[in-house]
C-alpha cells in the first residue's frame, strides 16, 4: 500500500519476482533500477536504450502494456546480476564497470559495481557456494556486470 492506496495484491514470490510498479518493487528487497525507452520489440524480446548500461534485451516476466518510444524502469534484483572478468555470452547482457566495495557474509557475497555514467553503484549479490569465491575479485578492478535478458522486470516509467 502507498498511502492507503493498494498497489498489487498477489503472493510474496509475485510480490518480489513480478512487481506491477516501481513502489510495490521497493516494498520487499532491494532492487537496481535503470531509465530507459523501448527502442523496439521482436517476438518476446524488448530491446531497450538504457542509457549508460547500453542497449539490452528484455524477456519481461510481467504482463505491463509497453510500446517502442516508452520511457520505462528496468529493474534487476541484485541476486538476478553476476560479475565477471570476461564480457557475456550471447544469453545474457553486460556492461563493463569498476567494483567499488565488496563485503563477505559468509554465506554470500555484496559487491557494488560502479558504471560510467550512472549515479549510484549498481548492487551484486552472489552465494558464496564455494572456498574462496571472491578470490581474485579486489575493490577497483575492471569487472563485466552480467544479467541474463530474463532477469529484470521491464515497468512503465512514473
Amino acid at each position: 500500500m502507498l498511502p492507503g492506496k493498494v498497489l498489487q495484491v498477489n503472493t510474496s514470490e509475485r510480490l518480489y519476482e513480478i512487481p506491477s510498479t516501481r513502489k510495490a518493487a521497493e516494498f520487499i528487497g532491494s532492487m537496481n533500477f535503470f531509465n530507459g525507452h523501448v527502442e523496439a520489440i521482436e517476438n518476446d524480446t524488448l530491446l531497450i536504450d538504457a542509457g549508460p548500461l547500453g542497449r539490452i534485451r528484455v524477456i519481461p516476466g510481467n504482463e505491463v502494456s509497453i510500446r517502442p518510444g516508452d520511457a520505462v524502469s528496468v529493474g534487476v534484483r541484485p541476486e538476478k546480476l553476476s560479475i565477471g572478468d570476461q564480457p557475456p555470452g550471447k544469453d545474457c547482457n553486460g556492461v563493463r564497470g569498476k567494483l567499488s566495495t565488496s563485503a563477505y557474509f559468509g554465506d554470500r557475497n555484496h559487491f557494488y559495481i560502479e558504471i560510467d555514467g550512472l549515479e549510484r553503484p549498481v548492487s551484486v549479490a552472489t552465494q558464496n557456494d564455494a572456498h574462496h569465491a571472491g578470490a581474485g575479485v579486489n575493490n577497483s578492478s575492471d569487472v563485466w556486470l552480467q544479467w541474463t535478458v530474463r532477469g529484470p522486470v521491464v515497468l512503465p516509467h512514473s
